[in-house]
């Protein structure tokens, strides 16, 4: 009995010891696969995150993609617009400038000699047109010439990252380009063209020696015009101020804005000649008198041409005198304002009376010799501020003038 109860103890304690060391082991079976069940979670919680990360900055990419494409496309815009009122400014100009170039062609292209021809304008402006119109050919109004240059480029880094522009198509990165490009191009090249007929119309004007360019404007346009001028662009709110081609466009607008002002003075000024088939036979100044041969002050310009020949006034004004003169014979003595008289003298007949309301070009008279003279012939004077100037300045200004399409006399 002693034996068989101390078997079924030992057995007794064998199965608690195993079963012991089961649970146990279970245990840390079940603790290895909770851990190994948690690596995973949080592996995959990882890998999520990472997932979601790659997935904001796609989001990211695209945001910023689309925020560069609004950004540049309204800059361009913008720079449109401005561009198209600069053009529309620049095309009224134009065909003001034409439209005076066509009305008084018949007054300067109508010469059948005269003497030496004075070069009025340097070299360079005539090169620096010839330039001009072959960077227009060449550049400007044929897209598929326009040179790119890196002073141009896009600056593509203020709005995205250049691996960021990788997820933007390269045709409209292209296309973005091209149209910076033109802007630019089209810019240039109106501003070059300004410049040149600033600098062509201010020549002509100081070539007469007798105004300056400047002090000729401020004379003749309202204290109110000058100063209420400036650029005629509106400041649009939306443009950056700070951009060099909106700073750009300002000069060309206040560019043109002087031009126009520089072709108001012209058209103030006796650049066309009296009449149209003529040489001239005396200058201005100090010469031997054709009729007693002694030394004497000349204080016209003498234009031969047949008896009966029409003379035109070179301006329109209001006539002072119409008749005899002395030794003027026939005369006409027209007032244009702002300082400019002009003298038609020893006409064969008159063809307007004293106080009459004269037009550019129209008819005053007909050449004769009338008065002390020696033959047929226009005696033709230019008084500023009531002193005699050498018209032989205004009418080689004027053939440049019309030869380059500016104008004059309106």
């Amino acid at each position: 009995m002693q034996i068989s109860g101390l078997i079924i103890s030992i057995g007794i304690a064998l199965t608690l010891i195993v079963s012991v060391t089961f649970i146990s082991m279970q245990d840390e079976i079940i603790a290895f696969r909770n851990e190994k069940l948690q690596e995973t979670v949080q592996n995959y919680e990882i890998q999520l995150a990472q997932m979601q990360s790659n997935l904001d900055s796609l989001d990211k990419k695209h945001q910023l993609t689309q925020e560069w494409f609004k950004e540049i496309t309204s800059t361009l815009e913008l720079r449109h617009n401005e561009l198209t009122k600069i053009f529309e400014k620049n095309a009224s100009v134009t065909a003001q400038l034409e439209d005076m170039k066509t009305k008084f062609a018949v007054a300067s292209n109508r010469v059948i000699r005269s003497k030496s021809r004075t070069n009025i304008i340097a070299s360079p402006i005539g090169n620096k047109s010839d330039q001009f119109q072959s960077r227009v050919d060449t550049g400007v109004n044929n897209t598929d010439k326009i040179v790119l240059s890196d002073s141009y480029e896009i600056n593509y880094n203020d709005f995205v990252s250049k691996q960021d522009l990788m997820d933007v198509p390269a045709n409209i990165r292209d296309r973005v380009q091209r149209l910076t490009i033109r802007q630019q191009e089209l810019l240039d090249a109106l501003e070059e063209n300004t410049d040149q007929k600033i600098a062509e119309a201010t020549a002509i004007i100081n070539a007469t020696e007798t105004v300056n360019a400047e002090e000729f404007i401020a004379s003749i346009l309202p204290e109110s015009t000058i100063a209420s001028g400036g650029p005629f662009i509106p400041m649009v709110a939306d443009i950056d101020r700070s951009d060099p081609k909106f700073k750009q466009m300002l000069r060309i607008s206040n560019n043109l804005e002087q031009l126009s002002n520089l072709n108001l003075s012209l058209a103030k000024l006796p650049l066309s000649v009296p009449v149209h088939y003529y040489k001239t036979t005396s200058d201005f100044g100090p010469r031997i008198d054709p009729i007693n041969k002694r030394h004497a002050f000349h204080a016209g310009l003498d234009f031969g041409a047949p008896s009966g020949t029409k003379v035109h006034a070179t301006l329109p004004g209001r006539v002072l005198k119409a008749g005899h003169k002395g030794p003027y014979g026939l005369a006409v003595e027209i007032d244009h304002g702002n300082g400019f008289r002009t003298r038609y003298a020893h006409l064969k007949s008159i063809e307007v009376k004293r106080g009459q309301k004269i037009d550019f070009h129209q008819v005053v008279g007909t050449v004769g010799s009338s008065g002390r003279s020696t033959g047929p012939h226009l005696h033709y004077e230019i008084w500023y501020k009531d002193k005699v100037q050498n018209p032989m300045n205004f009418t080689q200004a004027g053939k440049h003038l019309f030869s380059s399409g500016l104008p004059s006399g309106q």
